[in-house]
């Protein structure tokens, strides 16, 4: 028997009640909870000099390098910065960029040179002439929630991250010791190993870079810090699909309507409810795109009524109807 359109969203709407239990306190502790990696690619790079690469960009990923011995330089849009041995680079927009070990380096394109693909997502790549050895761990890798593109849209065009220098030194130094272990012997299991630290690393770079701002001058990073926007925030976060009023959002915030909706709009950049549906509709892509849920069952998860109610704010606000997202 074909259950009522009613019936299922009871049902959806259950289930979501159950996966996002009580708000988490902490919200930038709650924006790396949502930070899933989907790993694109690692490549073992071991490099004599002369040697240079040129990377392509690779649109909607963070591209990374972490020097595990020797030296090298990295040029993003014609901004030139020295990596040395426990360096970690991140280039967070997926912008094509060049590394090499000396100016005068010539630097060919990534895919003409002899690279070795052990699996779907390892490589290894010899390069280069008969002098110094560099030894690279090169990756780019995507998330799958839309809070990163929240996140990595505050980066600038790359971020360096000198673990000697840095109050999470130590934790990610250790770290880059046990990952530049794994990728010197590459035996049974080592690129289970490897993929699993970097993403480690990859998240505790991202934590000292925003160590590093001024949250103050960040709109979106900032209302995260306040104690009043946060919680309306978090409850938008954990519960999509209700049907938020400003009302009820400024009571979980502890405010008047009139200050929260006035405090949110100058923190954020835009209302509370245009945040909620920018919310959804971030949501929804990602589900379209990474599950098999049907048009209906999405729309329900985010608390619309009807796939037409849903298609139609969709359209608004992405540009494109679910069905073309999905498709693509």
């Amino acid at each position: 028997m074909i259950k009522s359109l009613e019936s299922i969203a009871q049902q959806k709407r259950h289930s979501v009640h159950q996966k996002t239990d009580a708000p988490n306190p902490d919200p930038l502790g709650d924006v790396f909870h949502l930070l899933t990696m989907k790993s694109v690619f690692y490549t073992h790079s071991e490099l004599t000099s002369p040697w240079g690469m040129e990377m392509p960009a690779i649109p909607q990923s963070l591209m990374f390098h972490i020097v595990v011995q020797g030296h090298c330089y990295v040029m993003v849009k014609g901004q030139t910065t020295q990596l040395s041995k426990g360096d970690f680079l991140m280039v967070p927009h997926g912008l094509g960029h060049h590394i090499f070990d000396h100016a005068s380096s010539h630097c060919a394109p990534l895919f003409d040179l002899p690279i070795e693909q052990l699996t779907k997502h390892y490589e290894i790549l010899r390069y280069g002439g008969k002098g110094e050895k560099t030894v690279l761990l090169c990756g780019a890798v995507s998330f799958e929630h839309p809070i990163a593109s929240r996140l990595l849209a505050l980066m600038p065009q790359f971020v360096q991250i000198d673990s000697d220098h840095h109050q999470y030194n130590q934790t990610i130094k250790n770290t880059m010791n046990m990952l530049a272990t794994e990728a010197k012997c590459t035996g049974v299991g080592s690129e289970a190993v490897i993929t699993r630290l970097a993403d480690i690393i990859v998240i505790q770079s991202l934590r000292a870079w925003l160590d590093t701002l001024d949250t103050d001058n960040n709109g979106w990073l900032a209302a995260l810090h306040d104690k009043r926007l946060s919680k309306a925030i978090i409850c938008i976060h954990n519960q999509p699909e209700k049907s938020w009023t400003v009302g009820q959002l400024a009571t979980e915030a502890g405010m008047s309507r009139t200050s929260f909706a006035e405090h949110f709009k100058r923190m954020v950049g835009e209302s509370p409810l245009q945040y909620l549906t920018q919310w959804r509709m971030a949501l929804a892509t990602s589900q379209l795109v990474h599950s098999k849920e049907s048009i209906l069952e999405v729309a329900l998860n985010l608390g619309y009524q009807s796939e037409a109610a849903f298609s139609r704010a969709y359209k608004k606000v992405v540009g494109v109807t679910p069905s073309t997202t999905r498709r693509s």
